[in-house]
């Protein structure tokens, strides 16, 4: 048994799915499922009070650091 991992081209599919067992790529999967999760407008307007957030517990945390 035979297999091979592309990313989800159709060409890449079309290419490999006649004579192997074709998967596609979990990675390349889950790449475009995040970027596609991060254009969502609510998320968009939110990253920057996240990133906000993680510099005050990080500043925190350094000067409570002995």
């Amino acid at each position: 048994m035979a297999g091979i991992t592309t990313d989800n081209a159709s060409n890449n599919k079309k290419a490999f799915q006649q004579d192997f067992t074709w998967v596609p790529c979990f990675g390349h999967n889950l790449h475009l499922a995040i970027n596609k999760g991060l254009d969502i407008d609510r998320v968009t307007k939110d990253v920057p009070t996240a990133e906000e957030i993680t510099k005050r517990f990080a500043t925190a945390r350094t000067q409570t650091d002995p």
